[in-house]
């Protein structure tokens, strides 16, 4: 019986000591070992603060059976994703021979790619002793203390912008993966040889979601705090693609408010097909359609002549009207010439005064008579269409106006 006892002593002990660890496993953290309560505690409180403090989240990755390279980034920035689930947010990723950071959104204006040595030299002896739990604890603590030092000299817009202004980041980010490896690669290229050739930012975003902020927020603010403009105005413009909502807006700054008229834009990029192409998944096919544009509008928004509803030349809408200008003039002659053959015809035989004399007598016999229902008329009402843009299939133009980071900007959108 006392045996007994005791093996049921030493299990309740087991459970006690195994719930703490399974309960204090925290989702934007991942090592490969249990975190007591106290560690777990002692991360939550600072990754709270420095969300609330800061405004962004942080997340934490080690995984020492793995090596570093191309394939360790992408799995970390995909952690940070289905960790976070914000636009706002900052990974530090260790694996067995290397260490990489990644932020997002307002985490660059605190963390920097040359962060990296510092946050791993906090970590080091508890990585190489193989102590995760400690690692992460560490990590978290030299972020706050970090984000608070970097948080003096932040104190004013201009220093802000000043310190967004030294990060670029790439102009595509597939964070929703709807490109394969081969697009994604071509369409960089494409971007970058844009930009670069235009001194205008060209930007391409796609997401799950946007975490709670509307379409024009979200990309507003990775714009700015991602480091996209060029010069003192920050010229460039973003397609922000959100599949949860089926939401797409494009941001414009500097220049770009002036080379893209907000309505004409939409419609122009409806014609080239850029909205049938996101609604039937040809998603490479739609960001192509918006590189196009963008490198179109303005080229010829430099000459002083920016594309407006007063100013359309060879465009998808040209090519339409002068398709329905083409039909409208073959119509017009093939109708001149069938009532020229039909007015000679007429003159061929003489017209009679009743159809009598054109019936052969006897030649007609009528054996059975009956009414027959041949035609029907039919009223149909179209019923009134939801005309909220926001909701419905349609577009809307969001306006000059100031994003978070107090930058200026335009705008437009719809769903797809």
């Amino acid at each position: 019986m006392k045996r007994v006892a005791s093996i049921l002593v030493c299990f309740v002990l087991l459970c006690t000591l195994a719930l703490p660890a399974y309960a204090a496993q925290l989702p934007y953290v991942s090592i490969d070992a249990a975190l007591t309560d106290s560690d777990a505690a002692t991360i939550t409180e600072i990754e709270q603060n420095i969300e609330d403090s800061y405004g962004f989240e942080v997340a934490f990755l080690l995984d020492g059976a793995k090596a570093g390279g191309e394939d360790f980034q992408t799995d970390v920035r995909t952690f940070m994703y289905e960790a976070t689930q914000s636009p706002d947010a900052l990974v530090f990723g260790v694996s067995a021979d290397s260490y990489y950071i990644y932020g997002i959104g307002k985490a660059n204006q605190y963390f920097t790619s040359d962060d990296a040595d510092t946050l791993y030299a906090a970590i080091r002896d508890a990585d190489e002793s193989g102590d995760a739990a400690s690692a992460a604890v560490l990590f978290y603590q030299a972020v706050n203390k970090l984000a608070a030092k970097r948080a003096k000299t932040l104190n004013s817009s201009a220093a802000i912008s000043k310190t967004i202004s030294t990060v670029r980041f790439a102009r595509l980010e597939d964070q929703a993966d709807l490109l394969t490896t081969q697009e994604e690669s071509a369409m960089l290229a494409k971007l970058d040889e844009i930009s670069e050739r235009q001194q205008f930012d060209v930007v391409v975003v796609t997401t799950q979601s946007t975490a709670g902020k509307t379409p024009e927020a979200f990309a507003d603010d990775y714009f700015d705090y991602n480091g996209f403009g060029f010069g003192d105005s920050k010229d460039g413009c973003l397609l922000l693609v959100s599949m949860a909502e089926r939401d797409w807006h494009v941001s414009t700054s500097g220049f770009g408010e002036t080379a893209m008229d907000e309505d004409y834009s939409r419609s122009y990029l409806s014609m080239a097909g850029f909205n049938s192409a996101l609604s039937g998944g040809d998603y490479s096919e739609a960001f192509n359609i918006f590189a196009d544009f963008a490198d179109d509008f303005v080229t010829e928004a430099k000459t002083n002549k920016p594309y407006s509803r007063h100013h359309r030349v060879n465009d998808a809408k040209n090519k339409a009207v002068g398709a329905l200008v083409s039909l409208l003039i073959g119509m017009v002659i093939a109708a001149i010439i069938t009532v020229s053959k039909k007015h000679s015809y007429t003159k061929a035989v003489h017209k009679q005064e009743n159809a009598g004399q054109y019936l052969v007598p006897g030649s007609l016999v009528l054996r059975e008579e009956r009414d027959q229902f041949l035609y029907t008329n039919v009223t149909r009402t179209a019923k009134p269409k939801d005309t909220d843009s926001h909701s419905g299939g349609g577009g809307y133009s969001s306006g000059h106006h100031t994003s978070s980071s107090g930058s200026s900007h335009g705008g437009f959108g719809g769903k797809f």
